[in-house]
């Protein structure tokens, strides 16, 4: 397989390519808008990194995040519960578990240093923080009541641990009505996550995370409610 990062690359440009990167290149303390026009490389043999294994874990995260982008859905049907919870729980989840801490950083900062240019970044923030707390709450109630009880269904499915989930899972149903509004707020207080004209770096990749993380949490929130809760 013929990788796509080269390290011949603009950090601005890997940025710009792949939005997921800014979490390898903050542990590797390259800063996308300080060291944006370095070449990868450059900035790889600044910090005394070893080049080989830094650019293949990049290009090894870019291939996660296509196939999270084009999922066969059809497969998914077909795939035990086990299969599917586990593919939630390791690519999704921890997805999110990644992501929304740095996107809440990312708009923290520029309420700080953009809010009074940008009023609806107030709001945003705002919006953010409590959609934050939702999916988190969500998450860990899959996988410490839910995810369980369906496996322990799928083992052995009797008409009480069939209700036993149920309820559970319907239980939840206010909070992924609430998780969809939410994405909408998001949308609309970004004008669909276009940034303004003149948009400093940091506000340009807040966007493009943004709209990044709803596309992964619709594949996310399809496969748990219209492919493995219909299960039960």
């Amino acid at each position: 397989m013929e990788a796509y990062f080269t390290g011949k690359e603009k950090v601005e440009s890997v940025v710009e390519a792949f939005p997921g990167a800014t979490q390898l290149l903050r542990k590797a303390h390259i800063d996308f808008c300080v060291d944006g026009d370095l070449f990868l490389m450059q900035a790889i043999e600044v910090r005394e990194i070893d080049a080989d294994r830094f650019i293949g874990k990049l290009n090894s995260s870019f291939e996660q995040a296509k196939r999270r982008s084009h999922p066969d859905r059809s497969e998914w049907r077909r795939t035990s519960v086990y299969q599917l919870i586990m593919h939630i729980v390791y690519s999704h989840h921890r997805y999110l578990h990644s992501e929304l801490p740095l996107l809440g950083e990312l708009i923290g900062q520029l309420v700080q240093t953009k809010g009074a240019l940008y009023p609806e970044l107030v709001e945003l923030h705002q919006r953010f923080q409590s959609f934050q707390q939702r999916l988190e709450r969500q998450m860990t109630e899959e996988e410490e009541g839910v995810f369980p009880l369906l496996l322990a269904f799928g083992e052995h499915p009797t008409p009480d641990r069939r209700q036993r989930v149920a309820a559970r899972i319907e239980a939840l149903q206010p909070d992924y009505q609430a998780v969809g509004e939410d994405l909408q707020a998001i949308r609309q207080l970004t004008d669909d996550f276009a940034w303004p004209e003149g948009a400093c770096k940091t506000h340009i990749l807040a966007y493009r995370k943004l709209a990044e993380l709803e596309f992964d949490l619709h594949e996310h929130l399809h496969l748990e409610q219209q492919i493995l809760y219909p299960r039960v």
